[in-house]
């Protein structure tokens, strides 16, 4: 059985990535919020 593939357009992929990085942000909200230290994001 071949694996399943996914294609998205431009506006889906934008929309995805915006889902994600509110979740992400929700997450880091949480977390610093309880106390917990992040770690710095490296910088290059």
């Amino acid at each position: 059985m071949p694996a399943k593939q996914l294609i998205f357009d431009e506006e889906a992929r934008r929309a995805l990535e915006r889902g994600a990085n509110i979740v992400a942000n929700a997450v880091t909200w949480l977390l610093t919020k309880n106390g917990v230290p992040l770690p710095s994001p490296k910088t290059a």
